[in-house]
Formats: C-alpha cells, structure tokens, sequence
C-alpha cells in the first residue's frame, strides 16, 4: 500500500505573520521609550524652574516690601530711628542724675528703640504717633532700685529730619508690686540732638495703691531733668558713684 504526502498549499505572508510568535511589546518599544523619555525629564525640569522662579519671585518682593517698609519709616513716620546721612538719633542710650523736689536724687537709664513688626517690618504708627519703645532703669538715694521697666511712647509723625523732635512721651511700665514710695511714671518733653529735656511725673505707691497727692512737692512740682546720650550701659556705676552707694 503506498503512501502519499501531498505537500501543503503555500502559506500566504499574511498567514506567516499570524503563525510567528507574538513579541510581548511591539517592536518599536525600544523607540517608544527613547522618544519619550526626554520628554518627561523636560516637563520635570519645566515643573522645577517654575518652582524655582516662584520662590525667586516672593523672595524678591518680601526684600522688596521689607526695603520699602523701612524706607517709609526712614523718610515719613520716624525719620528719628535713621542716622540717614549722618543725623543724629533718639534710639540708643540715654543717661542721667536729677533731684526731686523734696532732695530725692534719683539716677535714671533710657534704652531707646524702634519697635518692628515679627517680619522685621517697622512698625509704622497708630494714632498716637510713631511709636517708640525701651527699657528704663532707675534707682534714687532712698536705697530703691527698678530695673528693665519696659517702656512705650510717641513721638509725631515726621518728627526728627533736623535731629530734634519738640514733643516726646514715654510711660514706664513700674510692674504690679514695686517698692513703696515715690515712683517715676512717665517723662514729657524734647529730644535735641544728643540731649534729652524732660519733665518727670511721679506717683507714690503706698503698698496697695498709686497715690497723687496735693502734699507730695515731688509729685505736684515741676521740674526738667536732662539725659545725655551714651555709648554703653553705665547705669550700675552712675547709682554707685553719683548717688554714693552701690545700688
């Protein structure tokens, strides 16, 4: 018995193709990804430099408005607080010795300042002036020392082109339980130059409360005392030296 193969029709390239096993990804994979790729590290570099251009950007006008906040209080609010080309300033340190009325001597350091917002900002004013605030320290012949009295005060606005400034206030703040006696409350007067005029108002704490009374020559007078600009803290050695105890 004879066996015949016939041989098979011939398989069109279509067909061929159909039988030939599939890649898993397309052939042109290795140029799918290399066209791509640079791509997405171009809009990862576009996200960065606008990223980076933002930032520059709210650096520059935070420098800007701080640079312009002070400028504005350089040249309106509080030409005082600026040494601008080479005036004098009220902020810094102020020093001086007076006596009462009634024979007190009292020996009274001013640190003066500029106060500023938490950017840094100077802070402009409110409707008492531009504002000024400090520490105050004063001690007298009577043995009472008070020390780092936080101060606020005014001047007005535009005060102090010349290096003076024809009214001043200043409170000091003498805390809730200070040593009875005369107290030194607040100071009004004149800033000219490196000196201070100034008259002091005082009250006298008895224990519990603050007592004006029309007996009291100290608080009733009037007097001008004058502080002198000084390069550094002398206070401890003026209520040992000028008032002849150590403090």
């Amino acid at each position: 018995m004879r066996i015949v193969v016939k041989p098979s029709a011939k398989q069109s390239p279509a067909s061929l193709a159909d039988t030939q096993p599939r890649r898993r990804r397309p052939h042109s994979y290795s140029m799918y990804t290399g066209d791509t790729q640079p791509v997405r590290v171009s809009r990862r570099r576009r996200r960065g430099l606008r990223f980076l251009t933002g930032l520059l950007g709210a650096i520059i006008l935070s420098v800007a408005a701080t640079t312009i906040g002070y400028a504005a209080d350089a040249m309106y609010a509080a030409p005082w607080a600026y040494p601008v080309f080479g005036r004098p300033t009220l902020t810094g340190t102020w020093q001086g010795i007076f006596s009462t009325p009634s024979g007190v001597k009292f020996a009274l350091f001013l640190k003066l300042q500029r106060p500023v917002l938490a950017n840094g900002t100077a802070l402009l004013q409110n409707y008492q002036g531009a504002l000024v605030t400090g520490i105050g320290s004063w001690c007298d012949s009577e043995g009472r020392l008070a020390q780092n009295l936080p101060i606020t005060g005014a001047l007005p606005i535009s005060a102090g082109y010349n290096g003076t400034a024809d009214r001043l206030e200043l409170d000091l703040d003498n805390g809730s339980s200070p040593a009875p006696g005369l107290l030194l409350m607040s100071l009004q007067g004149k800033w000219r130059g490196d000196t201070l005029v100034l008259q002091p108002m005082f009250g006298t704490w008895n224990g519990e409360t603050l007592v004006y009374s029309d007996n009291s020559p100290d608080v009733q007078g009037k007097i001008n005392i004058a502080l002198k600009k000084v390069e550094s803290d002398a206070f401890p050695q003026a209520c040992g030296t000028l008032l002849g105890a150590a403090p």
